[in-house]
């Protein structure tokens, strides 16, 4: 049994403008009227961004990411 764990993302965190994200995915309304969006909000509005985006360069994008996690704090962040 291999013991060696590759990381499949890179540990440091880059500062990017949100117009460079390309979601992944897209959240229909109801998430935005959840529960657990309106704690996310409250959380990011009080504290900022706890956990960070997670983000994959994509190639040939003229240096854009595409959103692998964190498509909520990304409306999020956009609305406020």
């Amino acid at each position: 049994v291999s013991t060696n764990v590759r990381l499949a993302c890179g540990p440091e965190v880059v500062e990017l403008p949100l117009d460079r994200l390309l979601p992944t995915r897209r959240l229909d309304d109801s998430v935005r009227k959840s529960v657990k969006y309106r704690c996310i909000e409250a959380s990011v509005r009080e504290l900022g961004v706890i956990e960070p985006l997670v983000v994959f360069p994509k190639p040939d994008a003229d240096g854009r990411y595409m959103l692998l996690d964190g498509h909520a704090r990304l409306l999020i962040l956009k609305d406020l």
